[in-house]
């Protein structure tokens, strides 16, 4: 017969180990967002440029047109 264990040592083990689920999905979930919110800063930004520098090449190529 094997040993029986506590049940304090049992639920102390699940506790932790739940807890030790919620941490690495929060932690998951978190670098998620924040990669996701990075890419789209950087799509906007690359966005403006692309059209501030369209303006530039528009408008010296109206300068040299003249």
């Amino acid at each position: 017969m094997p040993p029986r264990t506590s049940i304090g040592l049992k639920l102390t083990l699940i506790s932790v180990g739940l807890l030790m689920v919620a941490f690495i999905t929060f932690s998951i979930l978190s670098i998620r967002i924040g990669q996701d919110t990075l890419v789209t800063t950087v799509e906007d930004d690359l966005k403006i440029k692309t059209v501030e520098t369209n303006e530039l090449i528009r408008k010296s190529y109206q300068k040299l047109k003249r």
